[in-house]
């Protein structure tokens, strides 16, 4: 039996890695930044001070982790060709997606689930 995992399932998986892909580069090499210029600002005084680095840290770490997680969880879908992990992947991809990540949770979660029949196995039933 044929899935539809090879249709827009599989289209959206791509689309939520990709998006998740990018914003974890962005977001780890601002967060360097932000640690880079923390370390600095604490020796001199600046407009960042320690406080507001450690904010931004907290925010690119609440950032990060959903991504990292998207990232896990779509390898592992294509790996294993399942759908299980649906639900979990679309909604983190359109919390915390780019617009490619958003665009390819909404393709996951409309994308059908039920098995397809291939048209010889339907031919020899009827």
């Amino acid at each position: 039996m044929k899935t539809k995992f090879e249709g827009n399932y599989k289209a959206g998986t791509i689309c939520c890695l990709v998006g998740s892909s990018i914003l974890l580069g962005i977001t780890t090499i601002l967060l360097l930044v932000v640690i880079i210029t923390a370390i600095a600002a604490s020796h001199t005084s600046g407009p960042m001070t320690l406080g507001a680095g450690m904010f931004l840290f907290i925010l690119f770490m609440i950032c990060l982790i959903p991504n990292i997680l998207i990232v896990v969880f779509t390898i592992i879908s294509l790996k294993t060709k399942t759908t299980d992990k649906k639900i979990l992947i679309g909604v983190l991809a359109i919390i915390f997606g780019l617009l490619i990540g958003l665009i390819g949770g909404i393709i996951m979660l409309v994308a059908p689930q039920e098995m397809i029949e291939d048209e010889k196995i339907g031919n020899e039933l009827r």
